[in-house]
């Protein structure tokens, strides 16, 4: 009853299509009197007949006036969430048809109280690239690689030297117990140093080679520029001259104009003493 419409195709039926004010009035009407009878049926097996119309009925609709702004946001939180769990559940019956010939039902497992899962390797897991020699998942949590999709290539039985990479769908035999201990394991991320930056923090700042920053006769291997920055030395002008990814035994002399890529931050620290 307190909800308000904002969605624009039901205000412009409103306002541009008067042919359809007389339905979506009467719409408004029933809307209430449905709300109404329902609190009128809850209230009435609750208290006594003359209390539910003498008291509950006027605190409710009180309650309703006052509060409805905050009921609107309440709906519409619990109408998001149900709305974002509906359409997860919709995108795991689309991600369950990657391997649809793996994972229909098979009967000899029943009995080992096992099933077949399909799983996808997210971009940054911590595992990527490595062997299944290497993860050991089999020894520390019981569980069986069937099978590795590729894009358009299966892998089928893969042996210890598979490598996992970032998108694959991996189908897991295993009990409810094996998978629940493996699934944190599969879903683990690699650790980021930088992983609270973002794009704005990337920089190209330009130096220039003099008794500051000390980077005079010093190679670009040797200047302690990628220890003290976290940059990549990516040109230098010398007389007029640039060079762009320059090597990194080149030797810095007087004046030269170096561009360094990095954080912008960690950048600034070079000029100092």
């Amino acid at each position: 009853m307190a909800k308000r419409f904002t969605d624009l195709a039901y205000r412009e039926l409103w306002v541009e299509k008067k042919q359809y004010a007389g339905p979506l009035f009467l719409l408004e009407i029933v809307r209430v009197i449905i709300g109404i009878l329902i609190i009128g049926f809850l209230l009435d097996r609750l208290f006594s007949p003359s209390i539910a119309i003498l008291v509950g009925f006027p605190l409710i609709i009180a309650a309703i006036v006052l509060f409805s702004g905050r009921m609107n946001k309440v709906y519409h939180r619990l109408e998001g969430r149900f709305m974002s769990n509906l359409m997860a559940r919709d995108k795991r019956e689309d991600d369950n048809k990657i391997l649809p010939g793996l994972l229909k039902s098979h009967p000899d497992l029943n009995p080992w109280d096992a099933s077949i899962v399909d799983m996808e390797v997210r971009q940054n897991a911590a595992y990527v690239g490595k062997t299944l020699e290497e993860l050991q998942w089999r020894e520390k949590y019981g569980i069986n690689i069937a099978c590795i999709k590729r894009g358009d290539r299966f892998i089928f039985a893969p042996d210890k030297n598979a490598r996992l990479l970032a998108f694959d769908h991996i189908g897991i035999i295993g009990t409810d117990d094996q998978l629940q201990a493996f699934r944190p394991a599969f879903e683990a991320s690699e650790n980021f140093d930088h992983a609270d930056l973002n794009i704005d923090d990337f920089a190209v700042h330009k130096i220039i080679v003099d008794e500051t920053n000390k980077l005079k006769g010093k190679t670009i291997r040797d200047s302690g520029i990628r220890e003290r920055t976290g940059g990549l030395v990516i040109g230098i002008e010398r007389d007029n001259y640039r060079v762009l990814n320059p090597d990194p035994d080149l030797t810095f002399k007087w004046g030269d104009i170096v561009l360094i890529a990095g954080e912008r931050g960690k950048l600034q620290n070079l000029n100092k003493p």
